[in-house]
């Protein structure tokens, strides 16, 4: 059996090195996503459950991946008999788009909390399959700038 690997381009070192996957984890349904510690993280499902591993650069050079905390079971997609696809995640793996394969939810699930949030139907043209998600993370409520006052010209 050939094992998936990814690979890791150092553009500081101008070298290229390879990464193995974790476990179980196949070349499919999984996404990476960087760590604060300048490693990654890695989510992968499998049926409805999911698995969070992280990897990291030991002082040593040579880093592997730990499971982070157990797998997780995803509810909606447990109760409603689906998988669940890996659209999405951001940056520390905190939290994950999920979508549920055979009907057309987009759900988040906060990784720590282990809260799900199941949003409403996709409109049939965007299956969950094949849409792209990109997360943006922004301050709420918004802070705009203040308006400068405007002197008056013809004074």
């Amino acid at each position: 059996m050939h094992r998936c690997i990814i690979l890791e381009l150092d553009t500081a070192a101008a070298s290229i090195s390879t990464i193995r996957l974790p476990g179980s984890a196949t070349n499919r349904n999984l996404k990476v996503s960087r760590s604060e510690d300048l490693g990654l993280f890695l989510v992968h499902a499998k049926g409805s459950l999911l698995s969070v591993w992280h990897h990291r650069i030991g002082s040593n050079g040579v880093g592997d991946w730990v499971l982070v905390g157990d797998t997780i079971h995803v509810h909606e997609a447990c109760n409603r008999g689906e998988d669940v696809s890996v659209p999405a995640v951001d940056d520390n793996a905190e939290f994950v788009l999920l979508g549920l394969k055979t009907s057309t939810r987009l759900m988040y699930l906060h990784v720590k909390t282990r809260m799900e949030e199941v949003y409403e139907e996709m409109p049939t043209m965007l299956p969950v399959s094949g849409t792209k998600v990109f997360p943006f993370m922004m301050v709420w409520p918004p802070i705009f700038p203040a308006l400068r006052e405007e002197r008056n010209q013809e004074e």
